[in-house]
């Protein structure tokens, strides 16, 4: 367990102790530490992370302990550092922070508070009440007051170039697949019927044009159930992991549960219902009076706008034999087909029979593979 360490190996006692005297809220005079938790899943790339514990004794003798979980960050230009207070001053729900250090390279070592993680996906999509819970933090932070200066809080410059940034690559897919390296259904994709590439491509530049129109907001940038936890003694559910937060078109972070066109993102609620559910929260906590059907249109754009980035990875592993791929792409590609600025206001009757036209006419449809196995990911 030497890797679960490194975060803080390097620190002395003098250091460690000024942490754990904030987060005990008293003079201590001995420290020991120990390493019970284990990072899980996947470690992300913004840095070393541990989760240690501190025994420690006062001077009165007393003894208590603390677990924090510890973030080495990459780079030592503290981004995440000033967001991290930035937030905290602005009562963000997110753990508390105890402190920070600087490793001998000159970068941040933030201490925070560690709280157990309170959901996994299905927790969350197979349960109404868990899920509206899920859908106040996010309105929570979407709500946020946003910083007065540019280095608090990055701009996701991504999102806006990523649908101009797939033009060519699609190129390369629609090469591929009118020549059989993709698989059947990719290959009618391309070949059956009204030329589909010019289509694709006109509507990945129109997407970028219509997403940097949308009005801006605080989003946690990975907004995902295991990126949530809780303290011990309160119900309340707090944010975790905001390496990613960033300034972005206000319903990105929601723009997943809301879902594609073609599959309900949640099977415990309908997408429309979901958006309901998030804007009751979200426009007393904003002090607007945001519209169904702008969540729903803004929530579609940004969906399909983001997941372009996808494509590259896709193509890759599709050229290799990945039937999943293959699907996926199918799917994808198959739901930006059909993209318009007022996709979501359609019947869904009217909408479900252009989706199951793709077979015969792709440009007009979308694929008849049905996706709800594949989460729509943000």
């Amino acid at each position: 367990m030497m890797e679960d360490r490194l975060c803080v190996s390097g620190l002395s006692e003098a250091q460690l102790r000024t942490v754990v005297e904030s987060a005990v809220g008293r003079r201590v005079s001995a420290i020991s530490t120990s390493f019970h938790h284990r990072i899980t899943g996947h470690p992300g790339y913004r840095g070393e992370k541990c989760i240690p514990t501190f025994r420690c004794t006062a001077s009165d003798g007393t003894r208590s302990e603390v677990t924090m979980f510890v973030k080495r960050l990459s780079h030592p230009e503290g981004g995440e550092t000033r967001q991290i207070a930035f937030l905290a001053g602005v009562g963000a729900p997110i753990p508390k922070l105890y402190g920070v250090l600087k490793d001998k390279d000159g970068h941040d070592i933030l201490f925070l508070e560690y709280l157990p993680i309170v959901y996994r996906d299905e927790d969350v999509y197979s349960n109404p009440d868990r899920l509206r819970r899920f859908l106040r933090l996010a309105a929570q932070l979407n709500t946020l007051p946003l910083p007065r200066t540019d280095d608090v809080l990055p701009s996701h410059a991504d999102l806006f170039k990523i649908p101009e940034a797939q033009i060519s690559v699609l190129t390369d897919v629609a090469e591929h697949a009118t020549g059989g390296n993709l698989g059947d259904e990719l290959k009618r994709f391309f070949t059956g019927g009204a030329p589909v590439l010019p289509h694709l491509q006109q509507l990945l530049a129109r997407l970028s044009t219509r997403v940097k129109s949308f009005p801006l907001g605080f989003v946690h940038g990975d907004f995902w159930p295991f990126h949530t936890g809780s303290r011990d003694d309160s119900q309340e559910i707090l944010a975790i992991d905001l390496g990613c937060a960033c300034l972005a078109p206000r319903f990105f972070d929601i723009a997943p549960f809301i879902g594609p066109p073609d599959t309900e993102a949640n099977p415990c609620m309908r997408s429309e219902d979901v958006a309901r559910a998030y804007l009751a929260e979200y426009n007393p906590k904003s002090g607007g009076s945001t519209q169904l059907k702008e969540i729903l249109l803004e929530a579609d754009a940004v969906w399909t706008a983001w997941n372009a980035r996808r494509v590259p990875w896709l193509l890759e592993s599709a050229l290799k034999g990945e039937e999943e791929a293959r699907v996926r792409m199918h799917w994808y590609l198959s739901i930006l087909a059909t993209w318009r600025e007022d996709r979501r206001l359609q019947s869904p009757y009217k909408l479900r029979a252009r989706l199951a036209q793709a077979a015969v006419r792709p440009v007009d449809g979308a694929s008849a593979v049905t996706p709800n196995r594949l989460r729509p990911e943000p």
